[in-house]
């Protein structure tokens, strides 16, 4: 079984800021009318609206000086040699403990001029010479917090889950969208249409009004819903001479509809963030999951623990003390690519302690990859009764031609790689469905 690698994955990028884009005017929008109605016009802003808000950077992007060491941990499920481009809002896992660190967004007092204990990694301001302690208050600003979650994928993905149902739960504003777009498409279809009589205007004008009356549009503060429900009225009027003008109708009705979209984008951004860190931890934790299960039917097929299979080795299935230095190679090398290949690649808690013991267990020393690799699993291990084997695993009695001892401690490798999968802790993704 071939797990796909994470960089196949196509995700789109986190939102970097909050600053609501300008609504292209009919001039701007000029382009998009040409060779097709302006209606699928509309509709393509929209969907590009959808694709692009908040995509405009701030002007600085800023991060405790104290948080920053985070932005060095390496993202989850990425190999370090990926060439793809990571986007900001990814999670990333500690080498050292398995955390997952998620994160989020937070806007600081816009009057605020000191910033000496904070870092700007990014921001269209990046590049100016300018002081840390005066950051001028006209200048948008936003602070990255790093959430850091010890234990592990899926407490992380239980976390992402409640933002996406927080923001999913805010019925009324949804209720507002829909209704409104059902609005716009009703009116911008019946203008396509070319020859509307005054009575269907005025008809129009009272659904429009009576939609925005029932949820309290009419008197909003919110300028975008004040756009909205005044580029539809307008939509709903005769021109200067008092005459139904068809085309000036559907562009007021395609500026509304594009406003509302931006309103659809606020009050669902947050929880489209959520939604997608959520997928990428599935899709990693699917990916580990798979791997443990590997390595167990692996070490299954070597010696035979489950009853399910016969032993495929001749030594273990025969179950002789002692073997050739040929024989104790072969097992050797399928333990190495168990160890390395398949649980290595195992960043988040709570599979990476089981898993690196699993590792000691089987291949001792020889887990180590460099010397950063090193402190880290002996980090782990300290915590555990594992350490112990690194210097008596299984690769070691291997080596002494002794392999119902090493088969000894396959087992032990093996169960403890069941265990990962059937920790209650591992069980629950969501708090709610």
């Amino acid at each position: 079984m071939k797990v796909p690698h994470l960089s196949r994955f196509a995700i789109i990028g986190f939102t970097m800021t909050k600053e609501v884009p300008q609504i292209p005017g009919v001039e701007r929008g000029a382009n998009f009318f040409k060779d097709k109605p302006v209606e699928m016009a509309g509709q393509e802003l929209a969907s590009r609206r959808r694709v692009e808000f908040g995509e405009k950077p701030l002007d600085l992007c800023l991060i405790k000086t104290a948080d920053a060491l985070y932005l060095n941990y390496p993202y989850l499920g990425r190999d370090e040699t990926s060439e793809e481009s990571a986007k900001l809002w990814e999670p990333r896992v500690s080498s050292r403990d398995g955390s997952v660190i998620t994160w989020r967004w937070k806007d600081p007092n816009p009057d605020r001029q000191e910033f000496s204990d904070y870092i700007a990694f990014a921001g269209r301001k990046l590049d100016e010479k300018f002081n840390y302690s005066q950051v001028s208050t006209t200048w948008s600003k936003s602070i990255l917090v790093p959430q850091v979650i010890k234990e592990g994928i899926e407490k992380a993905m239980r976390q992402q889950n409640e933002v996406a149902h927080d923001y999913r739960e805010l019925e009324a504003e949804g209720a507002r969208i829909s209704e409104t777009f059902d609005l716009l498409f009703e009116s911008s279809s019946a203008f396509a249409v070319g020859n509307i009589s005054q009575s269907e205007l005025n008809g129009l004008a009272r659904e429009a009004e009576k939609t925005f009356k029932a949820h309290g549009l009419l008197q909003s503060r919110d300028s975008i819903w004040q756009r909205v429900v005044k580029f539809t009225l307008d939509a709903m009027e005769n021109d200067r001479r008092g005459r139904i003008n068809p085309l000036v109708s559907r562009v007021r009705a395609r500026a509304a509809f594009l406003a509302a979209t931006e309103r659809e984008m606020i009050g669902r951004s947050v929880g489209t963030k959520a939604e997608k860190v959520y997928e990428r931890l599935a899709i990693v934790r699917a990916g580990i999951r798979a791997d443990i299960e590997i390595a167990t039917e692996v070490l299954d097929t070597i010696c035979g623990f489950s009853g399910l299979v016969v032993a495929d080795n001749e030594v273990m299935r025969e179950g002789k003390t002692t073997c050739t230095e040929e024989e104790a190679r072969e097992i050797r090398r399928t333990l190495a690519v168990v160890s390395g290949d398949i649980l290595g690649r195992v960043q988040p808690e709570p599979y990476l302690t089981l898993v690196i013991s699993a590792r000691s267990v089987l291949m001792g020393e020889k887990v180590y990859g460099n010397d950063k690799e090193k402190a880290a699993i002996l980090g782990i291990l300290s915590k555990t009764g594992y350490a112990s084997f690194l210097k008596d695993s299984a690769a070691d009695r291997l080596e002494q031609h002794l392999p119902r001892v090493a088969e000894r401690r396959i087992f032990l490798a093996y169960s403890l790689l069941k265990r990962s999968l059937w920790d209650k802790k591992t069980g629950d993704t969501r708090v709610f469905n």
